[in-house]
């Protein structure tokens, strides 16, 4: 095609070419152009491989927040899933920490953590119709521990779904997924321990809620004239508490609180001389009284509201609440 278009620009032309020397330039010509496409293909070549043989950039997983414990990298939110079961069983269903560790408390008694705060920083309510005891019998489940087993659920649930993206595998051997951090054989074995002993603490705080909460609990409004009294039993327990609250009362009306064991509370029932625990007793109330827990010797006691003024006629009207465990 190149040497049709010099043909043709030669006819065009009225200058007389040397026929040698035109042939010449043609090949010199021919063989630059040639020349210049090798050289570009083989550098186009040369880019082609570079670009074809550099690392790929992979978009690393962030890893877990995690830590090392013992040895082992563990995850920090599944940790805190674990401990935040291990505290509820521990202090509602055991009572063995933090009761008998702080305070006046004793083991097995159950730590209010939002009470103790607000006697803390002074917003605990004065008045004694609002009793919220820092330490009570442990045995049972309040909202404290709903909330937390609730935030344990979901620490446990964020972080299962992280190791799962991971390639971790709850009942089977993982496979750790190319570029994530902590997908490893470590980390997997000890989040299966973690899991594991979290499911186990929300198995025991729910059996343990069931079948160690044997507290007695009873709680009526009377109305009480002159020297009338209400008798509440209690069977075999060792911690007590009680609150009282005033419905309605006259000129002068007062009520008495006491606290008996089994031969006293027989006595009192046959109108006998008594003597009532002054510890755990309150006498000449005219208004509302509460009783922190106390723990006792396991025994059958009794707990007598009485009149204790028998010249009014005007009524009384009281209601407690009592528990026992």
């Amino acid at each position: 095609m190149f040497n049709a278009i010099v043909e043709e620009e030669e006819e065009k032309s009225e200058v007389v070419i040397d026929d040698d020397k035109s042939k010449e330039l043609k090949d010199k010509l021919a063989q630059s152009i040639e020349d210049f496409s090798s050289e570009l293909k083989e550098k186009l070549s040369q880019s082609l491989e570079e670009i074809s043989s550099a690392p790929e950039k992979v978009k690393i997983k962030k890893p877990i927040w995690s830590l090392n414990l013992f040895g082992k990298a563990i995850s920090v939110s599944l940790l805190f899933s674990a401990l935040l079961s291990i505290i509820v069983y521990f202090n509602a269903i055991l009572g063995i920490f933090p009761g008998g560790l702080l305070g006046e408390s004793n083991f097995g008694d159950k730590f209010y953590y939002y009470v103790f705060f607000e006697k803390l920083i002074g917003t605990y309510p004065e008045s004694s119709s609002a009793v919220r005891p820092t330490w009570e019998f442990a045995g049972s489940i309040s909202l404290q521990d709903v909330i937390l087993l609730a935030l344990s659920g979901l620490f446990l649930f964020l972080t299962f779904i992280k190791l799962q993206i991971r390639g971790f595998k709850l009942f089977s051997q993982g496979v750790a997924v190319e570029n994530a951090s902590e997908g490893t054989d470590e980390i997997f074995k000890s989040s299966k321990i973690l899991v594991f002993l979290t499911l186990l603490m929300y198995i025991l705080t729910v059996i343990g809620a069931v079948v160690i909460d044997n507290r007695f609990e009873d709680s009526e409004t009377v109305t009480l004239v002159g020297d009338e009294s209400h008798l509440v039993k209690l069977d075999s327990v060792h911690t007590i508490s009680w609150q009282t609250k005033v419905i309605e009362s006259g000129e002068n009306s007062s009520y008495s609180v006491l606290f008996l064991d089994s031969f006293n509370c027989e006595k009192f029932e046959d109108k006998l001389s008594f003597t009532e625990s002054e510890m755990l007793s309150k006498t000449d109330l005219n208004k509302s009284s509460f009783f922190d827990p106390k723990r006792v010797s396991r025994d059958n006691y009794c707990i007598a509201i009485t009149s204790t003024n028998s010249t009014t006629e005007f009524p009384m009207v009281v209601k407690y609440l009592i528990e026992a465990s």
